[in-house]
Protein backbone atom coordinates (compact mmCIF):
# COMPACT_ATOMS: atom_id res chain seq x y z
CA UNK A 1 0.00 0.00 0.00
CA UNK A 2 1.21 3.52 -0.84
CA UNK A 3 0.68 6.43 1.22
CA UNK A 4 2.03 9.92 0.03
CA UNK A 5 2.53 12.89 2.24
CA UNK A 6 2.58 16.78 1.80
CA UNK A 7 0.98 19.84 0.93
CA UNK A 8 -1.29 19.99 -1.86
CA UNK A 9 -2.90 22.91 -4.05
CA UNK A 10 -5.40 22.61 -1.74
CA UNK A 11 -3.50 24.02 1.08
CA UNK A 12 -2.11 26.87 -0.92
CA UNK A 13 -5.94 27.83 -1.89
CA UNK A 14 -6.60 28.16 2.12
CA UNK A 15 -3.37 29.98 2.79
CA UNK A 16 -3.99 32.14 0.23
CA UNK A 17 -7.74 33.17 1.14
CA UNK A 18 -6.24 33.40 4.73
CA UNK A 19 -3.77 35.79 3.36
CA UNK A 20 -6.71 37.77 1.34
CA UNK A 21 -8.65 38.18 5.10
CA UNK A 22 -5.53 39.24 6.52
CA UNK A 23 -5.18 41.40 3.98
CA UNK A 24 -8.46 42.81 4.08
CA UNK A 25 -8.19 43.20 7.77
CA UNK A 26 -5.21 45.19 7.07
CA UNK A 27 -6.43 47.26 4.47
CA UNK A 28 -9.32 48.28 6.27
CA UNK A 29 -7.68 49.48 9.61
CA UNK A 30 -5.01 51.66 7.35
CA UNK A 31 -8.33 53.07 5.10
CA UNK A 32 -10.00 53.77 9.02
CA UNK A 33 -7.28 55.20 10.14
CA UNK A 34 -6.81 57.44 7.30
CA UNK A 35 -10.28 58.08 7.58
CA UNK A 36 -10.15 58.98 11.22
CA UNK A 37 -7.08 61.61 10.40
CA UNK A 38 -8.87 63.14 7.88
CA UNK A 39 -6.50 61.66 4.81
CA UNK A 40 -8.25 60.56 1.69
CA UNK A 41 -8.77 57.01 0.84
CA UNK A 42 -6.62 55.79 -1.86
CA UNK A 43 -8.49 52.45 -3.11
CA UNK A 44 -5.88 51.42 -5.45
CA UNK A 45 -3.40 51.85 -1.91
CA UNK A 46 -6.05 49.49 -0.26
CA UNK A 47 -6.74 46.75 -2.83
CA UNK A 48 -2.84 46.48 -2.79
CA UNK A 49 -2.58 45.59 0.59
CA UNK A 50 -5.28 43.39 0.18
CA UNK A 51 -4.08 41.17 -3.10
CA UNK A 52 -0.55 41.49 -2.10
CA UNK A 53 -0.85 39.76 1.32
CA UNK A 54 -3.06 36.88 0.21
CA UNK A 55 -0.37 36.66 -2.89
CA UNK A 56 2.77 36.76 -0.22
CA UNK A 57 1.78 34.18 1.88
CA UNK A 58 1.35 31.53 -0.85
CA UNK A 59 4.81 32.14 -2.05
CA UNK A 60 6.46 30.86 1.27
CA UNK A 61 4.02 28.25 1.29
CA UNK A 62 4.71 27.00 -2.83
CA UNK A 63 8.57 25.52 -2.04
CA UNK A 64 6.52 23.20 0.30
CA UNK A 65 4.67 21.46 -2.77
CA UNK A 66 7.80 20.34 -4.41
CA UNK A 67 8.82 17.85 -1.62
CA UNK A 68 6.69 14.89 -0.44
CA UNK A 69 7.15 12.15 1.69
CA UNK A 70 6.25 8.41 0.18
CA UNK A 71 5.30 5.52 2.73
CA UNK A 72 5.54 2.18 0.75
CA UNK A 73 6.14 -1.28 1.18
CA UNK A 74 7.58 -0.45 4.58
CA UNK A 75 10.19 2.01 3.10
CA UNK A 76 9.73 5.43 3.46
CA UNK A 77 10.84 7.66 0.66
CA UNK A 78 11.71 11.45 0.27
CA UNK A 79 9.96 12.89 -3.22
CA UNK A 80 11.22 15.89 -5.13
CA UNK A 81 7.75 17.34 -7.12
CA UNK A 82 6.51 13.44 -6.35
CA UNK A 83 8.14 11.96 -9.40
CA UNK A 84 12.11 11.90 -8.21
CA UNK A 85 13.65 10.00 -5.52
CA UNK A 86 15.96 11.82 -3.63
CA UNK A 87 16.66 9.76 -0.28
CA UNK A 88 14.54 6.53 1.20
CA UNK A 89 15.14 4.92 4.39
CA UNK A 90 13.16 1.97 6.07
CA UNK A 91 10.72 2.12 8.18
CA UNK A 92 12.06 -0.43 10.63
CA UNK A 93 15.17 1.06 10.86
CA UNK A 94 13.48 4.24 12.14
CA UNK A 95 15.68 5.48 15.55
CA UNK A 96 13.80 8.75 15.91
CA UNK A 97 10.98 11.11 14.27
CA UNK A 98 11.29 14.60 15.26
CA UNK A 99 7.96 16.74 14.61
CA UNK A 100 7.42 20.57 13.90
CA UNK A 101 11.07 20.77 16.31
CA UNK A 102 11.86 22.55 13.52
CA UNK A 103 9.84 22.97 10.55
CA UNK A 104 7.95 19.83 9.21
CA UNK A 105 9.49 16.49 9.99
CA UNK A 106 13.14 14.65 10.39
CA UNK A 107 13.26 11.12 10.22
CA UNK A 108 16.72 9.53 11.59
CA UNK A 109 17.79 5.95 10.57
CA UNK A 110 20.16 3.55 11.85
CA UNK A 111 21.80 2.68 8.73
CA UNK A 112 21.67 6.07 6.78
CA UNK A 113 21.48 9.88 7.81
CA UNK A 114 18.38 11.91 7.92
CA UNK A 115 15.74 12.50 5.96
CA UNK A 116 14.23 15.90 6.16
CA UNK A 117 10.49 16.97 5.53
CA UNK A 118 10.10 20.75 5.54
CA UNK A 119 7.04 23.02 5.81
CA UNK A 120 4.39 20.16 6.14
CA UNK A 121 1.06 21.07 7.34
CA UNK A 122 0.45 19.85 10.67
CA UNK A 123 -2.59 17.72 9.83
CA UNK A 124 0.11 15.97 7.36
CA UNK A 125 2.15 15.69 10.12
CA UNK A 126 -0.30 13.88 12.29
CA UNK A 127 -1.59 11.61 9.28
CA UNK A 128 2.15 10.42 8.55
CA UNK A 129 2.91 9.86 12.54
CA UNK A 130 -0.33 7.56 12.92
CA UNK A 131 0.43 5.49 9.69
CA UNK A 132 4.19 5.34 11.16
CA UNK A 133 2.84 3.87 14.21
CA UNK A 134 0.34 1.22 12.29
CA UNK A 135 3.34 -0.04 9.94
CA UNK A 136 5.48 -0.17 13.41
CA UNK A 137 3.24 -0.29 16.28
CA UNK A 138 6.51 -0.76 19.12
CA UNK A 139 7.81 2.51 17.79
CA UNK A 140 7.99 4.98 20.67
CA UNK A 141 10.68 7.43 19.55
CA UNK A 142 9.04 10.56 18.52
CA UNK A 143 10.12 13.93 19.38
CA UNK A 144 7.77 16.99 19.68
CA UNK A 145 8.08 20.32 19.44
CA UNK A 146 6.09 23.11 20.48
CA UNK A 147 3.45 23.90 18.21
CA UNK A 148 2.71 20.15 17.51
CA UNK A 149 0.96 19.40 20.86
CA UNK A 150 -1.97 18.11 18.79
CA UNK A 151 -0.16 15.73 17.41
CA UNK A 152 1.15 14.64 20.15
CA UNK A 153 -2.37 13.83 21.84
CA UNK A 154 -3.10 12.03 18.95
CA UNK A 155 -0.20 9.92 19.02
CA UNK A 156 -0.78 8.88 22.62
CA UNK A 157 -4.26 8.33 21.78
CA UNK A 158 -3.17 5.78 19.59
CA UNK A 159 -1.11 3.86 21.73
CA UNK A 160 -3.39 3.91 24.11
CA UNK A 161 -5.98 2.40 21.60
CA UNK A 162 -3.39 -0.27 20.69
CA UNK A 163 -2.72 -1.72 24.03
CA UNK A 164 -6.41 -1.83 24.54
CA UNK A 165 -6.93 -4.45 21.36
CA UNK A 166 -3.53 -6.39 22.57
CA UNK A 167 -5.34 -7.14 25.59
Amino acid sequence: MRTEFGNTWKQIRSIFIAGMVIGAVAAVAIGAMNHHQGRPLDLKLLLGICLGMGCLLPVFVLPTLLFSIRIEDGVISHWLCRRKKLAEGRVEDLTKVEIAVGSGAKFYFASRKPISFMGADLMVLQAMCLHILELRPDFDHFVFGSRAAMILKAVKLFQVKRQEQQR
